[in-house]
């Protein structure tokens, strides 16, 4: 039958210089709406490059902001070394979409604005001094204006930091009375169809049915990060045997020789690379599925399971949640390994390029697993804690 959505519109704004940062946006409102789809929440990103098309008005920016609107609920601005282009009223288009919602927080709509200043060495000869010049004076009014922005230093911590105010803010509004709520019918049913009662999915799942399948769920999880552990130390075996041979060759300068080594030790980096991909997918979508699931068994069985049970369960999942945090720090310290290889050769080059962009995958996955197992954890705590009062 059709259920209510809250959902709440987040827009982003910032200059061309901080992709990687609006990417990670996009994929931590993604994993949000993934981990509270059982909450009935919902986010909802606006961005240009999503949500506006080719047009004309009295200037570009002008443009953007008729087709998006003043219809959202948080403001993300992110800057780093560039404040952007000049738009008719304000140094750039990101100062003006920062004050359109500012005017709209002023005059007491229901809005968050959150601002982040990337703080990462800029190469040189990028620059602008200019711009910095801008981006400090903004930040500066930010502050007096009554602003509280946060500085981050790396992509990983960005995503942490992002994800974990987003929680905040959205639980926040979550207890405000004038929140804006949004219909969303997940079913269309005709008048022969209502009469008939039909289910999908775990709509009429009971406590058994949720074991079954948090179990088995789990079951999945632990083969194929044993299976990531596994090739993971196989290839550190076969590149330490590809260093002895290096030592053995460079005593006998045979180029060739030291060309077919590293070519091995190319292939075997592309095969791990390879092989790594898809249990990394697999662990993590059904690890996904098991912290939903987790929600929901809560949520139906009130009067089965006891605190003490549930209790049982947080540490567990604490259990669980220190081993990603240990996988976490192996596999950071087995990719500034491979990082720090030295440019010997090409075919080598481009492997430890490969091995590396997985596992930034994999490390990234660890770190947002903790955080959604330090949520479940949080959820399953405020359900039961009424029980005592």
């Amino acid at each position: 039958m059709p259920r209510t959505v809250v959902a709440y519109k987040v827009f982003l704004a910032s200059p061309g210089d901080v992709k990687e940062e609006r990417i990670i946006v996009k994929k931590v409102i993604d994993l949000y709406n993934q981990i509270h789809s059982c909450d009935n929440i919902k986010l909802e990103l606006l961005c240009w490059e999503d949500s506006t098309h080719p047009s004309f008005g009295d200037y570009p920016q002008d443009v953007v902001n008729s087709q998006i609107g003043d219809d959202y609920d948080v403001f993300i601005g992110i800057l780093w070394a560039r404040f952007g282009t000049p738009a008719l009223k304000y140094e750039s288009g990101t100062e003006e979409e920062f004050y359109r919602a500012y005017e709209r927080y002023k005059n007491g709509d229901s809005i968050e604005l959150m601002v982040y200043r990337k703080d990462e060495s800029i190469s040189p000869s990028s620059i602008d001094v200019e711009q910095l010049q801008k981006i400090n004076r903004f930040t500066s009014e930010v502050g007096k204006l009554g602003g509280y922005y946060f500085t981050f230093t790396g992509e990983n911590q960005f995503q942490e930091m992002l994800l974990k105010h987003l929680d905040m803010v959205i639980r926040d509004m979550e207890k405000r009375t004038d929140n804006r709520r949004l219909q969303m019918p997940l079913t269309t049913k005709s008048k022969a169809e209502e009469q008939i009662p039909v289910t999908t999915g775990r709509d009429m799942w009971g406590l058994i049915e949720y074991n079954e399948f948090i179990v088995f769920t789990c079951s999945e999880v632990k083969a194929n990060i044993d299976q990531i552990s596994y090739l993971t130390n196989k290839i550190g075996e076969d590149m330490q045997i590809h260093t002895r041979e290096l030592d053995m060759t460079r005593q006998n300068s045979n180029v060739l020789h030291t060309k077919s080594i590293l070519l091995n030790a190319a292939r075997d980096m592309n095969k791990y690379a390879k092989e790594i991909d898809e249990p990394n997918s697999i662990w993590y979508a059904k690890y996904l599925e098991a912290q939903q699931a987790i929600k929901e068994m809560l949520n139906v069985s009130e009067g089965l399971v006891s605190e003490k049970e549930w209790q049982g369960l947080v540490a567990d999942l604490r259990e669980m949640n220190n081993g990603m945090g240990n996988a976490y720090s192996g596999m950071r310290q087995f990719y500034s390994a491979v990082n720090k290889l030295p440019k010997i050769f090409q075919p080598l080059n481009i492997a430890k390029l490969n091995v590396c962009n997985k596992l930034k995958s994999i490390i990234s996955n660890l770190q947002t697993g903790k955080l959604f197992c330090d949520e479940t954890i949080e959820y399953i705590e405020n359900k039961i804690h009424p029980l005592k009062d």
